[in-house]
């Protein structure tokens, strides 16, 4: 297996409100597509920075983004599990990683309001990551959720 990966230059936007990550990561920004049409697709950004490498055998995980689209009655339009990830091994102290998914709206989908959830889980451990938010440091964040509005 060959893996390329490109370096490229990154500020997080000065709104990103930056969440550490039970990784020893920081999540720099989260950003969803606010709007989007049915039929179209929504795009779901991550940047998480590796400030520390984990103190166990970690070459083996991979944390890969998982994002869903679900409705206001709890229902599960669009599931992503098997967005790309970068492994352990290759997991570097000040590196920052980016995560783009694109998910596809289904061309019947009704116009409203939609919650889009994410978050990192290793298949490997069968475990998520954890975001803690600094002002908030007692309460763990399981699943990150932003709104979105699907128009006709």
């Amino acid at each position: 297996v060959l893996l390329t990966y490109r370096a490229l230059p990154y500020r997080a936007p000065a709104e990103a409100r930056p969440l550490s990550v039970n990784l020893g990561w920081t999540l720099l920004d989260h950003n969803v597509t606010p709007t989007a049409r049915a039929g179209a697709t929504l795009t779901v950004t991550h940047a998480w920075r590796v400030d520390a490498l984990p103190g166990e055998p970690h070459a083996s995980w991979f944390y890969a983004p998982f994002v869903k689209l679900v409705a206001a009655d709890g229902s599960v339009i669009v599931d992503i599990n098997g967005a790309s990830a970068l492994e352990g091994w290759a997991w570097q102290p000040g590196e920052i990683i980016l995560s783009e998914v694109t998910l596809a709206l289904p061309a019947d989908l009704p116009p409203g309001e939609y919650t889009v959830q994410s978050s990192l889980f290793d298949p490997n451990q069968k475990k998520n990551a954890v975001y803690f938010d600094p002002a908030r440091p007692d309460e763990p964040i399981l699943t990150l959720t932003r709104q979105v509005v699907v128009e006709r």
